[in-house]
């Protein structure tokens, strides 16, 4: 009881640093299962993560996935994209909702990679819809930018920046979709 007493002045502190929005949600069970550590995955699944690692595709891929959390109506999760290779890189596009008719979010994405020397670099163009019953629907953009780099086949760094924009969501009350920065080091031993 003692270490609750002493941690709750803490909570309390960051509670009001809390932002309601969650855009940013893991797509793919392999990145769930991984802890959301997909700085430096790459194929198809990137594309919802790093938009960097679809240069790896080398084909037209398409996907779709659906998750319900906590088997609670109103927590679930849908998507859907396609990633393919163009002659001057890689581009993709995703469709990702979260929510029920109460409350739901909306994520349109464009993105496209593209590989020089060790380098992958991508970026995506977010459109983001926020829908609340009886209360609207506010609607922005964002912009993502992130990087992997091969050091050797065993060292893999990745960098990404969710919503470097800083994008707001209806300006007269400052309401600001969350801006993440997220880094990995990869280590592969064999």
């Amino acid at each position: 009881m003692k270490n609750f007493n002493l941690l709750l002045p803490i909570l309390l502190f960051f509670a009001g640093q809390i932002s309601a929005q969650s855009i940013y949600a893991p797509v793919s069970s392999r990145v769930i299962g991984m802890g959301d550590a997909s700085v430096t995955m790459e194929g198809y699944w990137s594309s919802y993560q790093n938009t960097a690692g679809i240069t790896t595709t080398e084909n037209l891929e398409v996907g779709a996935s659906y998750e319900n959390r906590f088997g609670i109506s109103g927590f679930d999760f849908m998507s859907a994209g396609i990633t393919g290779k163009i002659p001057f890189g890689h581009v993709s596009l995703n469709v990702f909702r979260f929510g029920d008719n109460l409350y739901n979010e909306h994520k349109i994405s464009v993105g496209y990679a593209t590989e020089v020397g060790i380098i992958k670099v991508g970026g995506r163009v977010n459109y983001l819809q926020y829908q609340v019953k009886d209360f609207g629907s506010p609607s922005t953009y964002s912009i993502d930018f992130g990087g992997i780099a091969t050091i050797t086949p065993q060292l893999v760094i990745g960098a990404q920046a969710l919503n470097i924009s800083q994008s707001t969501i209806e300006s007269d009350n400052e309401q600001r979709v969350p801006t993440l920065l997220k880094w990995l080091l990869h280590n592969y031993l064999l």
